[in-house]
């Protein structure tokens, strides 16, 4: 399984990271969220956006959805002239309404009847299935917000943005791989979580590897410190990334 951060901030850019995104490579490409910015790093990556078939929506924040706009015009535009697979997309209670609005914009009208496109809305009894992988959820501490879990020979768990959560402890037992948001260095924020929360989260889930994500820039120069603080708690890897960068589980 190999994973691609897209971006690992959030709505206020630095050099090194923007909005939220990462993409799933299990046989099939599985995007995860698309803040603004996606495409570009999509393509800096190596990767055709109108290939990817499956786009799994945490929530409907702009720095988690910006992209599905041009995502869907590149798609239609594309599809005119060439064989484009459809899109499968994903997201909690809403995404129907907010995918058609879309399609009401004068600029996407002609585009409507083009047949590129599938949506869903997803809670945790859904269980998606793409060839050897699964794909489920469980409710986010955050508005209107699911977290992900990807499954195949190893385990991966995607939070989006979300305050500590039993439920997500739970989701993401034993892990090989936990993404968390980790928007802040210190302290409590509402709907986010914090370092000096994070380590409690990753202990209890009993996760092989931590990696911090949604950092906004105040967290610029602390990483090695928002480290520490997690290490207290948790015994595990720890891995801040900045944008484009790829692993493998």
């Amino acid at each position: 399984m190999k994973i691609t951060f897209l971006g690992t901030g959030s709505i206020l850019p630095t050099r090194k990271r923007f909005s939220s995104g990462i993409l799933v490579d299990v046989g099939e490409k599985l995007l995860f969220d698309c803040g603004p910015g996606t495409m570009q790093k999509l393509v800096q990556a190596g990767h055709d956006v109108n290939e990817i078939k499956h786009l799994f929506i945490t929530h409907f924040h702009f720095d988690h959805i910006a992209d599905y706009f041009p995502i869907l015009l590149s798609r239609g535009i594309a599809k005119k002239n060439e064989d484009v697979p459809i899109l499968n997309v994903y997201g909690p209670k809403g995404i129907d309404e907010i995918t058609e609005k879309i399609f009401e914009l004068p600029q996407m009208q002609y585009m409507k009847e083009l047949g590129y496109k599938e949506y869903t809305e997803i809670n945790e009894m859904n269980k998606v299935e793409i060839g050897r992988c699964k794909v489920s959820c469980v409710p986010a501490v955050h508005p209107n917000a699911v977290a992900y879990k990807i499954a195949a020979e190893k385990t991966v768990v995607y939070t989006g943005d979300t305050e500590p959560s039993d439920a997500i402890i739970s989701f993401a037992k034993n892990a090989d791989l936990l993404i968390h948001e980790c928007s802040y260095p210190e302290g409590h924020v509402d709907g986010h979580t914090t370092a000096d929360e994070l380590g409690e989260v990753a202990e209890k889930a009993a996760v092989k590897k931590l990696v911090l994500n949604h950092l906004y820039p105040v967290c610029t120069g602390k990483e090695d410190d928002m480290i520490s603080k997690i290490k207290e708690r948790f015994d595990g890897e720890i891995l801040v990334p900045e944008d484009l960068m790829m692993i493998e589980v």
